[in-house]
């Protein structure tokens, strides 16, 4: 029920509040003193007066729990009072009205109190404070503030926002290196910060160290890409990366591409060609130093920076802004998606010509895309007002989809939780997506949840595996970065052995094999679930 503390007020009954007035009356004969609310009836012949008014009695948890960085709502009833009471919520003495920190909801006889981004400072006593003509009270709310237990370390802009959601202050992209030795996030107003992998406490108490590399692009980064990147399944005799110190390439607002020296933090030339912001940005996975960048002005262009002054290959076709990219594993395809193109557009980087679409048969919004570590998989996050958001996996090759995962089917709001960005983990057949609610692992080989954390709707921006797996880190609409705790799975040993198997032929060629149809279902990836819906916390079975 909750506690609750009473405050006379003029007049105050001295019968229990848990009886009704007509019981009261035959208990104690008459009431002691009479409530200014009364109704004079007969009753055989004789005038007596019945009394009608109740005293506010607000009801609810008084204790709650929250995770540091989630949205968290308490709430109180109160359907006893009359005449009806006022009902507000209080702290420190203070009404508490909807501000960008709180979101207060009257539905009478329901009171709720929801708090955006809970900090430590948010602990303490909150009051559901309820008054009529006859008195009033006032149920005690304690909200206890925990820190999430797989959340490792946690870095603040050095700038805070002006205002919650403002523009300019986003972490847009957060990358480690390849080796994982280096972490780069973009901290919003132009600057890109270079940190050493893992962090140290003072790294992730002040963002600052006497290792750290502040690099000033001067624009809104949006994409960045460390390379080159070496990659642990193609021939070491194509990979020639050993031979090029490391990079960090920075997309702007403005279309021009920087390209960082890691080890001095100097800028070492810019890539000038783009007509609107450069929205993201990949090396190739084979050691060379390519590089693919996607932007708003429609187009990819592919870059070779070991030659000075070559000319990028532009890739054009799309009639709307280039979202996101990802190259396939043994860097031969590019797959791309656009903000209102219901396709996703596969590219060759051999011949640098567009090879097919992956087509859905009605109107949406693409968000992002990735390949899986064998590049049988490639993953879509995509979304519609009226559906909510979806996460495809399609077989690249025959342009089937294979699963789709889709958001919590019971939220009335599930129209307004976007699914902002997606990876596939280096480690395993780990998916991690992050949507306006939650950041969530799947384990698609297990087909289950490994991780359902960060509920809070300003960390919805990005996110990026460490390439060892066991971290996986995401950028937050305020400028912060979190780092969280993957769990480590041990892949199968089938499963180790079908990307082996998958890196190398296509889905094509493994139905030929002549192979049983349960093991060629399991090679191509058709024995997973055809569909998959996520429930949100509140509405989880």
């Amino acid at each position: 029920m909750g506690l609750f503390r009473s405050v006379p007020f003029r007049i105050q009954m001295k019968a229990s509040m848990n009886v009704n007035p007509k019981q009261r009356m035959a208990a104690h004969g008459k009431l002691t003193q009479t409530s200014c609310f009364e109704l004079p009836v007969r009753c055989s012949g004789e005038a007596s007066r019945v009394p009608l008014g109740e005293m506010p009695y607000p009801v609810g948890d008084p204790m709650v729990t929250a995770l540091k960085g989630s949205n968290i709502t308490i709430s109180c009833t109160e359907v006893d009072s009359l005449p009806p009471a006022k009902t507000v919520w209080m702290r420190k003495d203070k009404i508490i009205n909807t501000t960008s920190k709180y979101i207060v909801s009257d539905n009478n006889p329901n009171y709720k109190l929801t708090i955006i981004n809970v900090t430590k400072e948010d602990e303490g006593t909150y009051f559901c404070h309820s008054e009529n003509p006859l008195g009033r009270r006032e149920l005690e709310v304690y909200l206890t503030v925990k820190k999430p237990q797989d959340l490792i370390a946690e870095l603040k802009p050095a700038h805070h926002p002006r205002l919650y959601g403002s523009a300019g202050c986003e972490t847009w992209s957060v990358r480690f290196s390849p080796d994982g030795s280096y972490f780069a996030w973009s901290m919003g107003h132009g600057i890109v910060r270079l940190l050493s992998w893992p962090l140290t406490s003072k790294d992730s108490a002040e963002a600052g160290c006497s290792k750290e590399k502040t690099l000033n692009c001067k624009q809104m980064v949006w994409a960045l890409a460390f390379g080159p990147c070496l990659s642990t399944r193609v021939n070491a005799l194509h990979q020639n990366g050993r031979d090029h110190e490391l990079l960090l390439a920075a997309g702007l607002n403005n279309g021009v591409i920087q390209v960082w020296v890691v080890s001095t933090g100097n800028l070492r030339f810019t890539l000038s060609g783009h007509q609107a912001p450069v929205r993201d940005l990949l090396f190739t996975p084979n050691g060379s130093l390519t590089l693919v960048s996607a932007s708003r002005d429609k187009t990819l262009r592919i870059w070779d920076l070991a030659k000075k002054g070559a000319s990028p290959h532009v890739l054009r076709g799309p009639d709307y802004w280039v979202f996101r990219c990802s190259i396939s594993p043994d860097s031969s395809v590019i797959a791309s998606v656009c903000n209102l193109d219901s396709k996703v557009y596969l590219w060759s980087l051999r011949s640098y010509t567009f090879m097919r679409h992956l087509t859905y048969d009605h109107e949406r919004t693409m968000a992002s895309c990735d390949f899986s570590q064998d590049g049988a998989l490639l993953a879509i996050a995509s979304y519609h007002s009226t559906t909510g958001w979806w996460l495809d996996l399609w077989d690249p090759y025959t342009a089937d989809v294979l699963t789709r995962v889709e958001d919590c089917e019971v939220c009335a709001y599930r129209s307004d939780n976007l699914l902002t960005s997606l990876s596939f983990s280096p480690v395993g057949l780990l998916l991690a997506f992050k949507d306006y609610r939650a950041l969530r692992i799947w384990d698609v080989e297990r087909d289950k949840l490994v991780t359902d954390t960060d509920y809070n709707r300003a960390s919805g921006v990005c996110c990026a595996f460490h390439p060892h797996g066991g971290v996986i880190a995401t950028g937050c609409r305020d400028g912060h970065v979190k780092f969280w705790r993957v769990p480590r799975l041990v892949p199968s040993l089938k499963h180790l052995c079908r990307t082996a198997l998958r890196f190398s032929i296509s889905t094509y060629q493994v139905e030929a094999l002549p192979l049983p149809k349960k093991i060629l279902d399991y090679l191509t990836y058709r024995n997973i679930p055809k569909q998959k819906i996520v429930y949100c916390k509140e509405h989880r079975r």
